[in-house]
């Protein structure tokens, strides 16, 4: 598995056989796995052959009302408007920080776009998707 800039080797079981099925755990963005096959005829003769699989990756979107305040996605914090490539299917946590100060002024979270609490579960859908956190000025 491919991973940011580094690589983890041994995330699938060896599989022996002519045919085979897996699931490739998620490890978060910025990830591709690598399959490498070897095949060996009746005169112990092998050949090797590896392909480089790359998920498909989605643009989301993440803003809030106000645009400029924070949010955190996949554990790192961002000032919005941001948009970050995803991998379709996966599980995410978007976090919108309960309160914030922005301009002089405090905020504080009331909801995201989605209906979701203010850190809650996303399954990355297959198309495009934007979410925003809306806050209110607090005294």
């Amino acid at each position: 598995m491919h991973h940011n800039e580094h690589v983890h080797f041994g995330g699938l079981p060896e599989t022996l056989g002519r045919s085979g099925a897996f699931v490739a755990e998620d490890q978060g963005d910025n990830t591709s796995l690598e399959i490498c096959l070897t095949a060996t005829d009746d005169g112990a003769r092998a050949r090797r052959l590896c392909r480089l699989l790359l998920p498909l990756e989605i643009l989301y979107t993440l803003d809030t009302e106000p645009s400029g305040l924070r949010v955190i996605w996949d554990g790192v914090t961002y000032e919005t408007p941001i948009k970050v490539q995803t991998i379709a299917g996966a599980t995410r946590e978007p976090e919108a920080p309960a309160r914030q100060t922005w301009n002089g002024a405090r905020y504080q979270f009331v909801s995201w776009s989605d209906g979701g609490g203010a850190t809650h579960a996303v399954t990355v859908a297959r198309e495009p998707q934007r979410l925003v956190s809306t806050y209110v000025v607090t005294p």
